[in-house]
């Protein structure tokens, strides 16, 4: 099987399955969220007000919306057009520790982060503009990182 075919079937997958995904993470996560990934967010990635970051593959959107009711603003995306929907609409019902609205805090975008043209092309026109990018549910690896753009480089620091 070659791997756009292999994509497309992945891709698939989740927009069929993203209900269920959404409605069993909710808006507050599973115990690996709650017990392992937030916590490693919160200590890890410390997000000031204003600071731009990415969230890719997000999912229902739990570390977008994390991100944005800390200040950031946020860039979540994903290959499956029906997560974003439902991120989209947790993000609605989520409101900062201030009682602000986080909903103009994220931009929702396709992208599929395992075709490599797409992910050249996001990151080419997004290089400059994001300066924080937690990336969780990367191929399935679960595993954070923490990319600090510095001009002309790119530092990488794993946080797990």
């Amino acid at each position: 099987m070659s791997a756009v075919n292999m994509n497309a079937e992945v891709i698939s997958a989740w927009e069929t399955n993203a209900t269920f995904w959404d409605e069993t993470m909710g808006s507050s996560g599973n115990d690996y969220y709650q017990l392992l990934e937030l916590p490693a967010l919160e200590r890890m990635a410390t997000v000031k007000p204003g600071e731009k970051a990415l969230d890719l593959a997000t999912g229902n959107g739990l570390v977008a919306h994390w991100l944005a009711v800390q200040g950031a603003t946020v860039v979540a995306t994903d290959a499956s057009s029906v997560m974003l929907v439902r991120a989209a609409a947790r993000g609605a019902e989520i409101k900062s520790d201030e009682g602000r609205d986080i909903r103009d805090s994220i931009s929702y975008q396709l992208l599929d982060a395992t075709s490599p043209e797409s992910f050249e092309e996001f990151i080419n026109e997004e290089t400059g503009r994001v300066s924080v990018w937690p990336i969780n549910q990367l191929l399935h690896l679960r595993s954070i990182y923490y990319f600090h753009l510095f001009e002309p480089s790119i530092s990488i620091d794993p946080l797990i």
